[in-house]
């Protein structure tokens, strides 16, 4: 099973990875195809039973991708939706909450039509993740509520409970509180949502916080756990039914968390500045995660810190690979992998200094791992000129999750910032923004490769027959948003 330290529909988070690092020449079997948006997705979800994948742009447009036929389908009107997106496999649905007050959006994945739209979810703007309890096909929406001017004080923040195979709202909890993230125990069929009572102009909370336990059916809240200031990230390990809870404080020193089932706080812990959300590795019982310190591992039964291992800067994403006990972690300065039975460090992948903190927020990580097939995938963006439009192309490179090499170096669109995995379909897909500044100068020297017929080829046979391979076109790259698709088996 695979941990982030990122949410895909929501975390925001720049591509990092500007260097040219040597690898071996690229595969062009395994780049299928870089296709055209016309926008800059907000939110990604693929389908591994359909194939399709959901490309929710910035212009309230949800784009169908067909993956094995790497082309468009028909687009779907999202109502100005700019809020979150959810994929329900299970019950064929596709979730689309609005963060602009228009409620919460129903798409049949199989057929494309509306199911509902307008299901209101709060009076409030901008919700918090969502989270679905794949039991019940109910889903969990956290919203902000209206926050004072005057003290950053709330008392309209809500959860709202819609049942998304019937179209309906099961239960409002109204608890007077600031809801900021939402995690589900799945076993346990619980649902946990951080709360603060007040936030600042920074929209940090100030005060007790606490954490609500819903019941995954019903919605019914069934208690409330005051643990420390500013609640941040929550995460469940459904094994030991553990939750963990990082929190700020006053002063920026964050901790973390451990409750039990039954509501206590077994064990608080000092964790650094600015904490990441935490990673649960529950074939190990571990908790990892990244702030000020650096990366730290924690025992999931007693919430003891086992091992803080410093790293060369601030970490913007981590990934945990529970197979290999490995832990790629990316910084501002290079890509890190890490052994978790002993922290020591296996490889770094030195990456020159390049003008990417600037860059704009992005809908997945730019470091994603296949374990299925072993192979990690990081996005390099490239030099950027000073409005933040890239130089030219950018890049994908696969690395051995194992051992941490660069197997080789695939070309991807223009300003890379995103990269998500179908381990079932075998295919990875790389978001690309294009040229944010549309005024100002922006690469588009080198093209990009189009669809590829032979992609429907097992790799053995394309292997055999490659003489006869047709000589594949390419087309130029795009200025506004694209998506590059990968085969992940070769």
């Amino acid at each position: 099973m695979r941990r982030r330290i990122a949410l895909a529909s929501l975390v925001i988070v720049p591509a990092v990875v500007t260097g040219v690092v040597a690898a071996r020449p690229a595969d062009p079997g395994a780049l299928l195809a870089t296709v055209p948006l016309g926008a800059t997705p907000s939110a990604i979800a693929a389908d591994a039973r359909t194939g399709r994948v959901y490309l929710l742009g910035d212009d309230g447009v949800v784009r169908v991708l067909d993956g094995p036929r790497a082309r468009l389908d028909r687009p779907i009107d999202a109502n100005g939706s700019g809020g979150p997106m959810v994929l329900d496999e299970r019950d064929g649905r596709l979730i689309l909450v609005s963060n602009l007050g228009n409620g919460v959006r129903l798409i049949d994945t199989r057929s494309g039509a509306t199911l509902a739209k307008g299901i209101p979810v709060s009076g409030g703007l901008y919700p918090t993740v969502p989270a679905l309890v794949a039991r019940s096909g109910h889903l969990f929406v956290a919203d902000q509520g209206q926050t004072s001017s005057l003290d950053g004080s709330t008392d309209h923040g809500r959860v709202t409970i819609v049942d998304v195979r019937a179209g309906v709202v099961v239960r409002r909890v109204l608890a007077g509180l600031y809801p900021r993230a939402v995690a589900v125990d799945a076993r346990a069929n619980r649902v946990y949502v951080t709360v603060a009572r007040r936030i600042n102009a920074l929209g940090r909370g100030v005060g007790p916080g606490g954490v609500g336990v819903l019941d995954g059916t019903s919605g019914r809240l069934l208690r409330t756990i005051r643990v420390g200031t500013d609640p941040r990230a929550i995460a469940v390990d459904a094994r030991l039914h553990h939750t963990f809870l990082t929190t700020g404080g006053a002063d920026g020193a964050g901790r973390l968390s451990t409750l039990s089932a039954d509501g206590r706080v077994l064990r608080s812990v000092a964790v650094g500045a600015a904490p990441t959300a935490p990673m649960v590795d529950a074939a190990d019982q571990r908790v990892l995660l990244t702030s000020g310190k650096g990366l730290i591992t924690i025992d999931g039964g007693s919430g003891r810190v086992l091992r803080v291992t410093p790293l060369d800067g601030a970490a913007s994403v981590a990934v945990v690979d529970e197979r290999r006990n490995r832990a790629f972690v990316v910084t501002a300065r290079s890509v890190l992998l890490f052994d978790l039975r002993d922290g020591k460090l296996v490889r770094r992948l030195p990456i020159p200094l390049g003008a990417t903190a600037s860059l704009p927020l992005s809908v997945a990580p730019p470091l994603t791992e296949d374990q299925r097939n072993g192979r990690a995938y990081v996005v390099s963006a490239g030099p950027l000129y000073a409005a933040g439009n890239p130089q030219g192309a950018g890049t994908v490179y696969v690395l051995d999750a194992r051992s941490g090499a660069i197997l080789r170096a695939l070309p991807a669109g223009l300003l890379p910032v995103a990269v998500s995995v179908d381990e079932r379909r075998g295919r990875a897909y790389v978001i690309s923004r294009g040229c944010p500044a549309p005024h100002f100068p922006c690469g588009r020297s080198d093209p990009a490769p189009v669809r590829d017929s032979w992609a429907w080829a097992p790799g053995p046979l394309r292997r055999l027959l490659s003489p006869l391979a047709p000589r594949r076109a390419t087309a130029p790259l795009a200025t506004t948003g694209s998506v590059t698709i990968l085969d992940t088996t070769r």
